[in-house]
């Protein structure tokens, strides 16, 4: 394991040692290191070695070994570090290897309690090829690993090597609870042995700590004092008395010298009535008056143990000794509870402020990193590893230059043709018509804790004074002369990673971080335009993207339901996923310029908007320090309020010219459905492939056609005919490039795995994964247990990486149920006072509903928001309004002659079940208006059944679900 090409790893683990009691700690000697070991002395082959760096002073270490198996492991208090390798040979799970892992847990056990939890890495040959590591921890219908992967669901771990590391197998794993600390894995061969080189690359150094420099902060900006503790009233009163005519007047009506006067005199009232930051002796000074107590305690100790050490010298045998020894033990217990309370009081109060202030709970969160940065490391162009933050900003401003397309490569005559296009649209949209309430309700929009730009005025500052800098704002000539001043057209960009190799640039969405003026000035025109689109009725149906009353969901149901109904129908189903290239980055400022003004956009409304786009320049910003500016050529900027609505109106016309299949959209998440019935099927579907391949051409949007993906949903009897060699030939799809799409098992669709045997076991495995990160990430920044903290960590952090579009998803496989469930049980069991308590007690006393049953109300309360207009009826629900029965929705038909995979499946489909859950409910309820009230009378309804989901190693007399539960009911009263 290495953590920096510049610095020796700080653990060497191998397995399969071969050694024997004969041979010594000596001669497998390495310089700088120290040497554990665990051999396997009655049978040939086995063994552990591990070698920890001298630097790194070892805490704890144990070792366990049977006929089978071996175990090393060590603890590194100075970094909170549990490092442990593992051998298990191939073949069963003996009783020996739950022993090991036994051990494991309570090493584990005792280093969590009462602390925060250690970093653990975990690592060896365990040989388990039954077990999908690619997919998640999930086991190919083998009880083999089963123990392993209950450890590993116990204690939040991660397994991070992605490729096989013998034959086609992943046997040699690497398990860890800080996944965000590894930025590469490498798998290498090597001719030591038939098993590949493992070699896993940290974002920081354990023996050499890098030193967090600091840097300074002037004393005459927003950061030199906490403007969040200002004295608002007194600010609000000296800003309303300001003659902001007269300071226009003084500016020669010029633009960007009224916004620099501006921001200079709310600079200087904000210091005035804003409380300074304390410097770094401030604050040391004031955390010693608030440990004070502690710092006596501690005096004491020293004091004591000064004594003791004298007697024992002068009179060893003094029966004074134990007495002043139990002393020096209570000092030490007093000393520990008030680090302990002050500790429970900093993160209580951080808890607190996970709604209203995130940013507060993060920063306090990353001050237990091991590293500070986002970007621990780059690579450059040459392959180096780069750590210094100005160089990683040059790389990735780099990176993001290469995107931009060239706007001289656009056919406008051609993008104009195109018939997705309104034609002699009546009423347009040139004048903007606001008012000073207008700027008020923009800024109150802002939220006070966004980040903005060093040097402009913060969204605090904007929102908590809005009455009185709406004026000036207002004011401005900005809107009335279509001109955008210079200095809110510069944009920084903060790099987001968003999944694969850390050290890849490639990897880091840019999200622009613009002033909050800018933001206040689109969030004006964003309302009026939007206005003025959904008057006019001008947003394409198949667009979901950034819109009232539709969502990522919404379009998932939609989809999933075009598909069933397909299938239920005997046709099968081809779905093309497309990919566009940095598809924000790419727009072309003249081809959008001109579709605007077929939506009726013109005048100083299109002037203000080309102002927006053009002549902008961005700097990318790491760890505080920026790359430098460079001009942007092409794109509308992510992360800023306007930027997505003009996406949508860019590629708006994308669909209407094709023919045969169904497509969608989310922004630039676009995929096209067919239905397939026979060969033709398959050529109407790659003429409209075609057609939006040749729009992408038109519009100078590129798209990466390499990356585009088909999912095939066959019929059972077609089964054996895809086996034969010349069947993929006939429903095969290209590109005009040459490329052949792939048919893909598994897609990504909107952060939901689609499969194309219609389960969703692959989604709850990558989504339980992933709570499983946030789980651990929470454990180890909080070393409160209690009740109040934990579930509102749960609740913000953990529950809702479990629950996203759970209505698209929502299993009905006890597996997959159980797999859901098990993330909550585990950490349940964390809080205190729950240890001992079975999941179900735990749910009472916690007064917790059960994922299974909370996906269920989600169902529910979606259908009524169908019902009621708040969400869109894409899967053309019915309902039907009986005078005995009430409001029900209609339960769509099933095909006799479906297959019955098919029949089951569509069973389970939303428009079925959660029509079925919406049905089960009593009429008054169904007919309730509002949504606060219906949510309530849900509560209610649901605490009349019994909530005990299946969980490992538990099944309760039914599947838990409510269809189930009401199901039962209705028999027993038939009975009775």
């Amino acid at each position: 394991m290495v953590a920096d090409e510049e610095c020796p790893p700080p653990f060497i683990a191998i397995t399969e040692s071969w050694l024997k009691g004969y041979i010594t700690d000596a001669q497998v000697h390495m310089e700088n290191y120290q040497v554990l070991r665990s051999d396997r002395p009655d049978r040939v082959g086995g063994g552990c070695l591990l070698y920890v760096h001298d630097q790194l002073v070892i805490t704890q270490s144990n070792h366990y070994e049977d006929r089978n198996n071996n175990m090393i492991m060590c603890y590194i208090k100075s970094c909170n570090t549990l490092f442990a390798v593992l051998y298990r040979p191939p073949g069963k799970d003996t009783p020996g290897f739950k022993m090991l892992l036994d051990k494991l847990q309570g090493h584990i056990d005792t280093l969590s309690e009462g602390s925060i939890s250690p970093d653990i890495y975990i690592t060896g040959d365990l040989n388990y090829p039954s077990i999908d590591w690619m997919n998640g921890t999930g086991s190919k219908e083998s009880t083999e690993g089963q123990d392993l992967l209950e450890f590993l669901c116990r204690n939040f771990l991660t397994q991070v090597v992605a490729v096989p590391t013998r034959g086609d197998n992943i046997l040699d794993l690497v398990f860890t609870n800080v996944p965000r600390y590894v930025t590469e894995v490498k798998v290498t061969p090597t001719t030591l042995s038939d098993h590949n080189l493992v070699q896993v690359q940290l974002g920081f150094s354990m023996i050499n700590p890098a030193s967090q420099g600091i840097t300074p902060t002037d004393p005459h900006s927003f950061r030199a004092v906490n403007y969040h503790n200002a004295d608002f009233d007194s600010l609000s009163s000296e800003l309303s008395e300001v003659d902001w005519i007269a300071l226009w007047a003084l500016c020669e009506e010029d633009l960007d010298s009224f916004l620099e006067l501006l921001r200079l005199t709310v600079l200087q009232l904000t210091l005035k009535h804003s409380p300074k930051k304390e410097s770094r002796e401030e604050v040391k000074s004031r955390r010693r008056r608030g440990n004070r107590h502690i710092y006596v305690l501690k005096r004491k100790r020293r004091k004591l143990n000064t004594r003791i050490r004298a007697l024992q010298q002068a009179t060893p045998g003094s029966n004074k000794i134990p007495k002043l020894q139990e002393e020096v033990s209570l000092l030490c217990y007093n000393i520990q509870e008030g680090i302990v309370k002050k500790l429970n009081k900093k993160e209580k109060n951080a808890v607190e402020a996970i709604r209203k202030n995130p940013k507060y709970f993060f920063s306090y969160a990353k001050r237990f990193q091991k590293t500070k940065s986002t970007i621990p490391v780059l690579r450059d162009g040459y392959g180096n590893l780069v750590a210094d933050p100005t160089t990683k900003a040059e790389i990735l401003q780099g990176q993001y230059l290469k995107v931009f397309s060239d706007p001289e490569k656009a056919d406008l005559e051609e993008c104009m043709r195109s018939p997705g296009l309104p034609q002699g649209l009546q009423k347009g949209f040139s004048e903007l018509d606001f008012t000073r309430d207008d700027i008020i309700q923009a800024l109150k929009e802002l939220d006070p804790y966004s980040a903005g730009p060093d040097d402009e005025i913060p969204a605090r500052i904007l929102s908590s004074c809005k009455n009185e800098l709406a004026l000036p704002l207002f004011w401005n000539k900005s809107f009335g002369t279509g001109k955008i001043p210079e200095v809110l057209k510069t944009q920084f960009i903060t790099p987001i990673f968003k999944g694969g190799d850390r050290t890849d640039p490639a990897n880091y969405r840019p999200v622009s971080l613009t002033s909050h003026i800018m933001k206040t000035f689109e969030r004006v025109m964003r309302t009026n335009l939007v206005q003025h689109l959904e008057e006019n009725q001008l947003i394409s149906r198949t667009q979901h993207g950034f819109r009232k009353k539709r969502s990522c969901m919404t379009q998932l149901i939609s989809h999933i339901e075009q598909i069933y109904q397909a299938l239920n129908n005997d046709n099968e189903v081809d779905v093309i996923y497309l990919d566009f290239a940095k598809a924000f980055d790419k727009v072309d400022h003249q081809v959008l310029m001109a579709k605007l003004h077929h939506y009726g956009i013109h005048g100083k409304v299109l002037e203000w908007i080309r102002q927006f786009l053009v002549d902008r320049k961005q700097a990318v910003v790491v760890e505080g320090h920026k790359s430098s500016f460079q001009p942007v050529k092409s794109g509308v900027p992510q992360g800023t309020v306007l930027g997505p609505i003009l996406f949508v109106l860019y590629i708006n016309d994308l669909l209407h010219s094709i023919n045969f299949s169904k497509g969608f959209s989310f922004a630039d998440d676009t995929k096209l459905i067919g239905e397939i019935r026979g060969e033709q099927s398959v050529q109407l579907l790659q003429e409209d492939l075609n057609t939006v391949i040749g729009w992408s051409h038109a519009n100078n949007m590129e798209l990466h056609e390499k990356k585009f993906e088909v999912v095939s949903y066959s019929l059972n009897a077609s089964g054996s005919l895809r086996q034969l060699p010349f069947y993929p030939l006939t429903v095969e799809y290209h590109t005009p490039k040459g490329h052949t799409i792939i048919p893909q098992k598994v897609v990504r669709d909107l952060g939901v795995y689609i499969s194309n045997d219609r389960s969703w076991s692959p989604h709850i495995e990558k989504t339980v994964q992933g709570a499983y990160v946030m789980a651990a990430w929470a454990l180890s920044a909080f070393r409160d247990r209690s009740e109040v903290l934990m579930l509102t960590l749960y609740k913000s952090l953990v529950r809702s990486k479990l629950e996203y579009c759970c209505p698209v998803w929502n299993p009905s496989k006890l597996g997959d149920v159980r797999k859901l469930e098990d993330v909550q049980r585990s950490f349940t069991k964390k809080i205190t006072g729950c240890k001992e308590l079975s999941y179900y007690e735990r749910l009472k006393k916690l007064r917790l509903l059960s994922l299974q049953r909370r996906r269920e109300r989600y169902c529910i309360i979606h259908v009524w928001k169908i019902r009621n207009g708040l969400a869109p009826n894409d899967t053309e629900i019915q309902f039907a309004d009986h005078q005995r029965l009430g409001v029900r929705a209609s339960i769509p038909a099933i095909n006799r002659k479906a297959q019955m995979s098919i029949k089951a499946d569509y069973d389970r489909s939303f428009r079925v079940r959660a029509a079925q859950l919406f049905n089960m409910l009593p009429a008054d309820l169904r007919g309730v208006s509002t949504l606060d009230a219906f949510k309530s009378g849900l509560g209610r309804f649901l605490e009349h059944y019994p909530d005990t989901p299946p969980v490992t190693g538990h099944f309760g007399v039914n599947d838990n679900s409510l269809l189930s539960w009401n199901q039962r009911r209705t028999h027993s009263m038939q009975l009775s």
